[in-house]
């Protein structure tokens, strides 16, 4: 990873990218000029694109970034298409690059997802926002208890029985005692899903709810927008930046209290 929040996937040029990384921080470009070897005088005119940086240089960027083999492949390219003598190499690398934003857009190859439950399971799993919330307060030292949990979903018994049966024969959580915890399967669903509309409303429905009670401690955000063309799919980007940071944030953070996140960003024309 980089040493300040840029990634090279933030950029359609290297000579941005570079600029980003070494104008982040005082005496960084001196800094990597004596790691590479050259002028610092040499390093302002590519971030200036007055010359092209070498391959040989570029490789020692990445080295000297840290960057995860992901990012530097995506780098070497933007040099390459940089340096295209002809508009015919430059739309080939062009090609490469745009290849690998689009996976990046998949939010699934941004999260590390272990399994899926199968197409018949997944119709039950996201049948009722409940299945989620039971799954998920499963993994809450505070919420996992079976009276409590049953009491704050105000579920019947009956109710609850049968969403924990479901969630356990899927080894989505396991009982222990008298209380929970989640299981080792983890679920993600995949961008052509036909239950993504489900799972979306079922919980848009529950923020609606918390935009009804209109608490100070909850954040609620809708606006419609204008902006370029150009900058549409930046806010996508950014959008997803911020889904992968915080899944990292998840992954690190203790498990105590449940919050809901929804987010949605999308063109008016095509929904009309």
């Amino acid at each position: 990873m980089t040493t300040n929040n840029s990634s090279p996937f933030d950029f359609k040029t290297y000579s941005d990218c570079l600029r980003a990384l070494l104008l982040s921080e005082r005496g960084m470009l001196s800094a990597l000029a004596r790691e590479l070897r050259c002028q610092p005088s040499y390093l302002s005119q590519v971030i200036a694109g007055k010359v092209h940086l070498s391959l040989e240089h570029s490789i020692g960027v990445c080295e000297h970034f840290s960057f995860s083999k992901e990012e530097q492949r995506y780098f070497l390219l933007l040099v390459q298409k940089g340096r295209a003598g002809n508009t015919s190499l430059e739309k080939y690398f062009e090609s490469e690059l745009q290849e690998i934003r689009e996976k990046k857009v998949l939010i699934q190859n941004r999260i590390h997802v272990q399994d899926e439950l199968k197409a018949e399971d997944q119709v039950q799993y996201y049948s009722s926002w409940l299945y989620t919330a039971v799954h998920i307060l499963s993994a809450l030292p505070g919420y996992n208890r079976r009276e409590e949990l049953q009491e704050l979903l105000h579920l019947n018994r009956e109710e609850f029985e049968e969403i924990v049966s479901f969630l356990v024969s899927k080894g989505l959580i396991e009982e222990t005692a008298n209380s929970f915890k989640i299981g080792s399967k983890r679920i993600h669903l995949p961008s052509g899903s036909n239950q993504i509309p489900r799972h979306h409303s079922n919980w848009r429905l529950r923020a609606m709810e918390s935009c009804n009670r209109r608490r100070e401690s909850d954040l609620h955000y809708s606006g419609l927008i204008g902006i370029s063309k150009k900058d549409g799919p930046k806010v996508k980007e950014l959008l997803l930046k911020f889904i992968s940071e915080l899944e990292k944030l998840i992954n690190e953070s203790a498990a105590e209290e449940p919050f809901v996140v929804a987010m949605d960003f999308f063109d008016l024309k095509s929904s009309l």
